[in-house]
């Protein structure tokens, strides 16, 4: 009976590699594979690249709210520039009736996305009567969360004719 010879001797084989597992070591011609460190190391490379992704979706999105809030800073600094010419900062018109004042108060809640931001009032046709323009221009710089994204200048100005 040469299948029930075979049958034993692979029944030994497989109890030599068990033993041989349980010991620590593995038979000559065979490596002892385990996922569980493969696991971990495939998680650790994806979780960084996810978390990563994730820091930048919501730079991208802080970003985004501070540039469109720095808009409406020049844009609300301009329109009060154009009733109250003559009111460019508080040397000329103490705060809160003047125009830096006024775009400073739209962009106060920032906080800490922006570093302090420059507002600068101009009179392009160098006057500030009724027909001439008045220009609001503010430049800030932006401070992401991820560490790879260098700071990255915001500018916004509007012009609009004065009334």
């Amino acid at each position: 009976r040469p299948g029930a010879l075979q049958a034993g001797g692979v029944k030994m084989l497989r109890m030599r590699w068990i033993e041989a597992l349980h010991r620590g070591r593995v038979p000559a011609g065979r490596r002892r594979t385990s996922p569980l460190g493969q696991t971990l190391v495939e998680f650790s490379l994806v979780a960084l690249l996810l978390m990563v992704v994730m820091m930048g979706i919501m730079d991208f999105a802080r970003l985004f709210f501070s540039y469109a809030s720095i808009s409406n800073a020049a844009r609300e600094g301009a329109r009060y520039g154009i009733i109250y010419p003559g009111h460019v900062d508080a040397g000329d018109k103490p705060d809160p009736d003047n125009i830096v004042f006024r775009a400073r108060s739209k962009i106060a809640n920032l906080g800490a996305s922006t570093e302090s931001p420059f507002i600068e009032v101009t009179f392009p046709d160098g006057c500030d009567s009724v027909g001439c323009r008045v220009s609001v221009k503010i430049t800030a710089y932006f401070r992401s969360w991820t560490p790879i994204i260098p700071r990255i200048p915001i500018v916004s100005q509007t012009v609009m004719y004065i009334e």
